[in-house]
Parts: C-alpha cells; sequence; structure tokens
C-alpha cells in the first residue's frame, strides 16, 4: 500500500507511544511525504519534543527511525499538482500533502475528514489498522 503521510499522523506518532508509530515501521506500507514535512518538523520541533517526555537523543533517534521509512518527494515534483490539489481541499497547509499524493499516485494517510474527495484515497490511522491487521475496533 502506497500512502503519504501528513505531519499530523507523523506529529502523533513522535508524541507517543501508538498505533500510528507501529503502522509506520510496518513494511507493508510504503510512505511518501512533501520535503515540506521537514520544514513543519523543524517549526515545532522543540515543542515536540517536550511535549513527548523523551531525552534529546531518544527523540532524535526516533525521528531518524521513523524519517527512514519515509521517501521525502521534492518539491519540484509535486509542483505541478499544486493547483489541481487546490480545488480538492480547503486549508491551504495541507496542499503539499494532496499534491504529493497525486504526484506518487498514493492514498494520503490523514485525520482529517475534510479531505475526502474522488481524486485521493485518504484513510485514517484506525481504518488503516483495521485494513491491515483483518481486525475491527
Amino acid at each position: 500500500m502506497r500512502l503519504v503521510i501528513d505531519a499530523n499522523v507523523f506529529f502523533a506518532a513522535l508524541l507517543r507511544d501508538s498505533v500510528s508509530r507501529w503502522l509506520i515501521i510496518d513494511r507493508r506500507i510504503r510512505l511518501y511525504a512533501p520535503a515540506f514535512l521537514k520544514t513543519e518538523f523543524m517549526k515545532y520541533a522543540s515543542e515536540l519534543k517536550k511535549r513527548s517526555g523523551l531525552s534529546d537523543e531518544k527523540f532524535t533517534r526516533l525521528f531518524y527511525t521513523l524519517t527512514k521509512r519515509i521517501q521525502f518527494v521534492p518539491d519540484e515534483s509535486i509542483m505541478l499538482y499544486f493547483e489541481a490539489a487546490k480545488t480538492l481541499i480547503n486549508d491551504p497547509k495541507d496542499v503539499p500533502y494532496v499534491a504529493c499524493a497525486l504526484a506518487v499516485n498514493a492514498g494520503l494517510w490523514t485525520q482529517y475528514k475534510n479531505l475526502k474527495n474522488d481524486r485521493v484515497n485518504c484513510i485514517g490511522t484506525t481504518a488503516l489498522y483495521e485494513w491491515l491487521y483483518d481486525v475491527k475496533s
């Protein structure tokens, strides 16, 4: 399964040992993200580290462990899809993620219900877990 991970899902995985964290390392999922995710991380890194309760070393190690599983798509590769992405969503902050999904022909792993559309298949964490592990919550 090919998915673009959005920032909020990625940040949730950094904050606590959760289903999101375990899904990121599940090898059945091929993850992508716009390079923009790294910029967003840098913007919130100190707040995320503090909220995680992890030491600097553990937080840095976790960040690198999770990002090793993500293929970051350069801005140049997704720019052609920005206009199309803008027509599919309301929040401009989500445009890079939807454009990335269009560029790599993948679904979008997000918790936002307002991103549902007919061009990009969106899936939440619970639904992804249930699908991969064939369980119902």
